[in-house]
């Protein structure tokens, strides 16, 4: 959110909660664009951010509880941008952290984490959430840690 001097206020917050289905990908990802874009970020990141939220909300919607929802915060200010998105898994793997769709989003972030609870009676599976952000002008610093290093 701007204020009336056209520069970004402290902090803002925009959350979309949405049906964990496929056909609601296009929507979380047009969400990305028009925050991203009103958080001034610069094209690249953009198309970063995007591409992550993609992989990750992708990962979440495959292994999500049906009839569940997929709820996506973005947080920013004039410095960073943090995403969590939060939905429960039918199966106790979550996003799993050694996939090629992980190692996207550890290369273009800098920083991402996912966890999983367990198992939790009133959701019918495993709470999930996972989180990553953006520093503005400064270099990921996940990818030395994805270049060669085993986890």
């Amino acid at each position: 959110m701007q204020s009336a001097s056209g520069t970004l206020s402290d902090t803002t917050t925009v959350r979309i909660q949405v049906p964990a289905r496929r056909e609601q990908l296009a929507l979380m990802r047009a969400l990305a664009d028009a925050v991203t874009v009103d958080a001034e970020f610069r094209p690249e990141d953009i198309a970063d951010i995007r591409l992550v939220l993609n992989e990750v909300a992708t990962a979440l919607v495959v292994d999500a509880v049906p009839g569940s929802m997929i709820d996506c915060r973005f947080t920013y200010d004039k410095n960073r941008m943090s995403v969590e998105v939060d939905s429960a898994a039918w199966a106790n793997s979550g996003v799993t952290q050694r996939d090629f769709a992980w190692r996207i989003v550890r290369t273009l972030t800098h920083d991402a984490t996912a966890s999983q609870e367990p198992f939790d009676i009133t959701v019918s599976g495993y709470p999930t959430h996972v989180e990553f952000d953006w520093r503005r002008g400064a270099p990921t610093t996940n990818e030395s840690n994805d270049r060669g290093d085993q986890d």
